[in-house]
């Protein structure tokens, strides 16, 4: 996999965050529910802004842990990442969309600086995701690029502003989201009865292969595992939305973002339901 370009996801994320605060501004109101979501527009922020301190403490190496002690232990990472989203939406709120943007900005920057500071190769807690869970900077630096996506898109979609994601920045962080992430997600009972390997095809971003035996999955290089039964050639930002659950496998295929090939092509559909989400 190719190490992840800390300089052009810095510069992609900095424009996000400028655009993002813009039409928070813009549309004033954070009561609006984002369609799809049991989340407010303010709460959707609140969000984004507790995700961007927490990982920028975690790449300062700064302890976190007290943080997440009151959300207890849960069975599935899906599991412990919404216990840990619905403990922080319950309890803080912005007092305004001016605040609301405002208090991002910093934030970002504030990360920003955490990231081009931080030694990426290093692993280092991430007790969000877990009491004894690590990930490297470079990790954390890809999934701010993938919250930050998907999540200016719940903020638009709620605000009723057209949206159109950076696809360079998905670009950027989509490979090592999908590499790192997803064998953490795996739906056991779903995974138990399929035998596949599939060929990822990111468009224009990289390449890897998952090979799934007995509810298990592994993750290597092209023709690591042997010959694929199905290809899957996505843009990063289908990937993403995908994998979020932002929008079906159909509708990406019926645009054009997503197709399947090979042996086996049907088993594109299944792809989504082998992992589990919040």
């Amino acid at each position: 996999m190719t190490p992840l370009d800390r300089d052009s996801v810095v510069l992609e994320l900095r424009g996000q965050f400028a655009g993002l605060a813009d039409v928070i501004c813009a549309g004033r109101s954070l009561e609006r529910p984002v369609p799809g979501l049991a989340w407010t527009v303010g709460q959707v922020a609140m969000h984004l802004f507790t995700v961007y301190g927490v990982f920028a403490a975690a790449l300062r190496d700064e302890d976190v842990s007290s943080l997440f002690t009151e959300i207890g232990v849960h069975d599935t990472l899906p599991q412990q990442v919404a216990a840990t989203n619905a403990n922080v939406v319950s309890q803080y709120a912005f007092a305004s969309a001016t605040e609301a943007a405002e208090q991002l900005t910093l934030a970002g920057e504030a990360l920003l600086s955490a990231i081009s500071a931080a030694d990426l190769d290093r692993s280092v807690p991430a007790p969000w995701y877990g009491p004894s869970v690590m990930h490297a900077g470079a990790t954390l630096a890809a999934l701010i690029g993938s919250e930050t996506l998907v999540h200016s898109g719940d903020i638009h979609r709620g605000l009723g502003v057209a949206y159109r994601p950076n696809r360079r920045l998905a670009a950027l962080i989509t490979p090592t989201v999908m590499m790192r992430m997803l064998p953490l997600v795996v739906d056991q009972k779903a995974a138990a009865t399929i035998y596949a390997v599939y060929d990822v095809r990111l468009r224009g971003a990289g390449r890897f292969t998952m090979a799934f035996a007995d509810g298990d999955v592994r993750v290597g290089e092209p023709g690591q595992f042997g010959r694929s039964d199905c290809a899957l050639s996505l843009t990063p930002v289908a990937a993403l939305m995908i994998a979020f659950g932002r929008a079906p496998v159909w509708r990406m295929i019926a645009t054009g973002q997503a197709l399947s090939y090979g042996r086996r092509p049907w088993l594109a559909l299944r792809f989504p339901r082998l992992f589990l989400r919040p």
